[in-house]
């Protein structure tokens, strides 16, 4: 199964609601990946992040957009894997 341009609460609410069909179907939840595509602006340093972003304001992407340096990176990564992003 695979999510697109979501964010990690968005993605937790859909995970839950596929896993209660599986189960209603017999199927056990595990053998379904779960995946996610989004948009990733990555830069090693907020300026380059902001050159990428090209006067773009952050608030004016997409919630799901993941915006940053790596430490940024590293956690918004890290929630989506915590509500099941494989």
């Amino acid at each position: 199964w695979n999510g697109v341009y979501l964010t990690a609460d968005q993605f937790a609410d859909l995970n839950a609601r596929l896993e209660g069909l599986l189960r209603e179907a017999g199927r056990l939840p595990e053998a379904v990946r779960r995946t996610l595509m989004t948009r990733g602006i990555f830069g090693r340093t907020q300026a380059e992040v902001d050159r990428k972003l090209d006067g773009v304001a952050r608030e004016g992407l997409a919630a799901a957009v993941i915006v940053g340096t790596v430490d940024e990176f590293v956690e918004r990564l890290g929630r989506l894997s915590d509500v099941g992003v494989q």
